[in-house]
């Protein structure tokens, strides 16, 4: 039974698929980090997920579907995800957000580590991101040399 607030639209095969890639950067957007705390809206999200791939599989687009056999939940499959541009784009971006997280974290520490809690705080947010900076450069000096290449030096000065 349709619901008068029912919308049809007409796509072709490639705008479909197009739209399935849409979707799941969509649902890897708001579910891959802690900035989207809001669970109503996730839920919404998987939803909508859902029904998009229900229907993938309806059209004919069982290779881009896998069904998990521990909870009947349908996924993107990783033959989408290799087919697809903007995935590649994505896991390059992932690997990149992956180590840019863990350099700035470990030099926010050290940073913090060069003095105590309190003159931290009382320092200006601009002295404290130049010792941050200095101390990602350091780190990814480092790894550089250890064959970890594609790192963006910060600032200019990387040495003290």
């Amino acid at each position: 039974m349709e619901d008068k607030n029912d919308i049809t639209i007409q796509l072709s095969a490639a705008q479909f698929r197009l739209l399935l890639d849409a979707m799941a950067i969509a649902q890897w957007v708001v579910c891959a980090g802690d900035e989207f705390d809001d669970q109503n809206y996730r839920e919404s999200i998987d939803s909508l997920e859902q029904h998009f791939l229900q229907q993938a599989v309806a059209l004919g687009f069982s290779e881009q579907v896998h069904k998990s056999e521990d909870d009947d939940h349908l996924y993107h499959s990783s033959f989408m995800e290799d087919d697809c541009t903007a995935w590649r784009a994505l896991r390059d971006h992932e690997e990149e957000t992956f180590w840019e997280e863990l350099i700035h974290r470990f030099s926010s520490v050290l940073a913090m580590r060069e003095v105590d809690r309190m003159t931290w705080d009382h320092r200006s947010q601009e002295e404290n991101f130049a010792r941050t900076c200095f101390h990602e450069d350091r780190i990814r000096v480092a790894l550089r040399s250890h064959g970890l290449h594609g790192l963006i030096l910060i600032s200019a000065n990387t040495a003290e």
